[in-house]
């Protein structure tokens, strides 16, 4: 699924953020997928894309865009995200991945539940 993608002031991030995670969903603090009138978008806070490079961001919108291919678990998203990103930005995943997971990447890592 492709999507596009949108950005929004901070007030605004906040209402969606808020409207959504008050619907049970669970909201970053810089980015999420959502689907509306059959549109697919990623939301990015303004703050957030304004301090980021564009292989930052290439990273944030491909997890997201993960999401909306229904792989809904966060490790199993950023080894999507992999195969969809450039160079530049497979690297920036792979150095975040301790933080973002708990363990160093491993590209033979496969996901055992």
């Amino acid at each position: 699924m492709n999507a596009e993608y949108m950005t929004l002031d901070e007030d605004e991030y906040q209402e969606m953020k808020e409207l959504l995670e008050n619907s049970g969903y669970e909201v970053d603090k810089n980015a999420f997928a959502c689907i509306m009138e059959e549109e697919a978008y990623v939301m990015l806070r303004e703050g957030f894309v304004e301090s980021v490079n564009n292989d930052e961001l290439q990273v944030v919108i491909a997890h997201e865009v993960a999401h909306l291919n229904g792989v809904m678990d966060e490790e199993d998203a950023d080894r999507w995200a992999l195969e969809q990103l450039g160079e530049n930005s497979q690297e920036i995943l792979k150095d975040m991945w301790e933080e973002r997971h708990g363990h160093e990447y491993n590209e033979s890592k496969q996901k055992t539940n």
